[in-house]
């Protein structure tokens, strides 16, 4: 059975968007999360993109120096050593397979060193910088609320924007201050918040209320999905109106603060909106 499902394989996987389609397959048999297939479909699509501007070359005619050539098209194009450096993984990764599948004889990697990354210190938000910027969002309006509550979140608990996407209801322990997220690997872990963080969580709580059919605690106006590039989008939006400069505003960035000290009570943050308003 094993040899029929190889000698398969190899034939249909002979042009690039089938040998997408089998690795695709291989990573929903390992129950890689929806987050995960997400990363490995964009790097892929991009890739693919460029082979079809190179004479869209199939599985084994992509050589060593054509994934060279692709590493430093990335790097024209202004991406960082550290998207580089993840993408060559996740193409190793995709070749890898497909010479174990026998699609291709050998993986190119083998002949490709690891891209070397840039090691940057990530310069956190001072305390004057936090407030700045948990001031703009409009917390008159429920995006606006909403968006205060989740950035507050990161910085009181240093919580990556995917788990606090992620967060369901249900995984909010109000009497222990913590909340039960999923990380990298898909794998649970508790993290504690402290009051002002649950003061904000819970003002938000009844202002979401129940909406049928919807887990998720953080919802658009719609009580959709939040969107994430538009949430880091809005997020820079906020650091430019707030005058921040000298520090990236990002969710990376606002975890990272929680890193350095704990979220205060010395914010003058009170539950209630007209305080949140006040402030």
């Amino acid at each position: 059975m094993r040899k029929l499902w190889s000698d398969q394989s190899r034939v249909a996987a002979r042009d690039w968007p089938a040998a997408r389609e089998l690795f695709f397959l291989r990573c929903r048999s390992k129950n890689l999360s929806e987050h995960s297939l997400a990363w490995y479909k964009n790097i892929l699509n991009g890739f693919l993109r460029f082979l079809e501007a190179s004479g869209a070359p199939s599985p084994r005619e992509t050589t060593p120096n054509l994934l060279r050539s692709y590493f430093d098209h990335l790097r024209e194009r202004g991406q960082s050593s550290i998207t580089i450096n993840r993408t060559y993984g996740a193409l190793r990764c995709l070749f890898r397979y497909l010479a174990q599948e026998r699609v291709i004889p050998a993986t190119p990697f083998v002949l490709i060193e690891k891209p070397r990354v840039e090691k940057k210190l990530i310069r956190p938000l001072d305390m004057d910088q936090a407030r700045l910027l948990l001031a703009q969002p409009k917390l008159k309006t429920f995006v606006g609320f909403r968006n205060w509550t989740m950035m507050l979140l990161m910085l009181d608990a240093g919580l990556r924007l995917s788990e606090v996407l992620g967060l369901r209801r249900d995984k909010i322990d109000w009497s222990a201050n913590r909340v039960y997220v999923h990380g990298k690997g898909d794998k649970e872990r508790a993290v504690p918040f402290g009051g002002a963080a649950k003061k904000a969580l819970w003002e938000y709580a009844q202002w979401r209320g129940d909406v049928a059919g919807q887990d998720v605690f953080f919802q658009d106006q719609f009580g959709g999905q939040i969107c994430t590039r538009h949430f880091q989008i809005t997020l820079k939006r906020y650091g430019k109106a707030a005058g921040i400069e000298g520090v990236r505003v990002s969710p990376h960035t606002l975890r990272h603060y929680a890193g350095f000290r704990t979220m205060p009570s010395c914010l003058g943050l009170s539950v209630g909106r007209p305080q949140f308003l006040a402030w």
